[in-house]
């Protein structure tokens, strides 16, 4: 729109259109972003209807609608959530700690705390990554990667330790004592022993250090649209209302 174009319209909807530009910058490019999540109840997971939900979800697409944009999700397990992002087949990806190539990282915004859980009834005494040595450890994929050098070359040397996708397959080793420990995120793995187990069955072992995770996305201008979105989230106090929305009663 040109200048001389602009003046043809009366002052008063010239300084809407201003406002409106100034609080939605991205109304006149929005697009229709393909987001990837990985299947991690109660980050994100389909409910009984099929519909994809949870904690990450709404994050993401509450921040991106905020900027004008649409968003579709897809669901998969980590690695395949990784290869359909490196091969472009998805705008955007989340969680994401792998290389990011050319992709362009968003600020962090998924508080995760690994731990090691086991049943609480057999007792057993987890203070360090160091104790899990002669247990039948069972991980979320990438886990040896992700968790560091230590863990990493821990459970090198163990014959029985497993890294597979499904978090309840991983729990249900548990109930029928097939595996001692379980190493994920702390919300992830309760809320599975609690949705199917019934609450206070499973001991918590805070072996790791709480870490913040972002997501990725090709193209920068999403991401600085995300950060924006996230950014307005937090103030207005609706970050921590989704956050809330899933703690286990």
């Amino acid at each position: 729109m040109t200048t001389s174009s602009i003046t043809q319209y009366p002052p008063a909807l010239v300084y809407l259109l201003l406002i409106l530009t100034t609080l939605h910058p991205q109304l006149g490019h929005s697009q229709e972003i393909l987001v990837g999540v990985h299947h991690s109840p109660p980050w994100s997971f389909k409910n009984g209807q099929g519909e994809i939900v949870g904690i990450e979800k709404d994050i993401i697409e509450k921040s991106l609608t905020s900027q004008g944009h649409t968003v579709r999700f897809q669901i998969f397990g980590y690695s395949r959530l990784l290869n359909q992002f490196s091969s472009q087949q998805l705008d955007f990806a989340s969680p994401f700690t792998g290389p990011t190539g050319a992709a362009s990282l968003t600020v962090n915004y998924l508080p995760f705390q690994d731990v090691s859980v086991s049943l609480k009834s057999r007792g057993l005494a987890i203070n360090i990554v160091e104790d899990l040595v002669g247990k039948r450890v069972v991980a979320y994929q990438q886990a040896h990667r992700v968790l560091g050098k230590k863990y990493g070359k821990l459970v090198a040397s163990q014959a029985s330790y497993k890294e597979f996708a499904s978090r309840e397959n991983q729990i249900e080793l548990l109930f029928f004592k097939r595996a001692d420990a379980v190493v994920g995120e702390r919300r992830i793995l309760a809320y599975i022993a609690h949705i199917n187990h019934g609450s206070d069955k499973i001991a918590i072992h805070p072996i790791f250090p709480e870490t913040h995770y972002p997501g990725a996305a090709w193209d920068r201008q999403i991401v600085k649209d995300f950060n924006t979105g996230l950014k307005w989230l937090r103030a207005s106090g609706e970050y921590q209302k989704i956050l809330d929305q899933y703690r286990l009663k």
